[in-house]
């Protein structure tokens, strides 16, 4: 039971990490998006979709964790 909660915390931590990071980059690029950074439409277009793809692993990564956690409690 005890290597289980270690394995758990450990990959929790490591999916609070990656939310970190992905949470940094896409206030880059909005920062950028919004500082009119963006030379096209092209381009704009090109930093949508690097904004909007990690918002769906955000989710999945969020919600895993919190399952993680809750199966901690139990």
């Amino acid at each position: 039971y005890q290597r289980n909660k270690v394995y758990r915390s450990t990959i929790v931590d490591l999916i609070t990490y990656l939310l970190g990071k992905i949470e940094k980059r896409q206030a880059e690029i909005s920062e950028t998006l919004m500082s009119n950074g963006v030379a096209d439409m092209s381009q704009y277009q090109f930093y949508m979709g690097q904004v909007s793809a990690p918002g769906d692993i955000e989710q999945i990564l969020t919600e895993t964790r919190n399952r993680m956690e809750t199966a901690d409690d139990e």
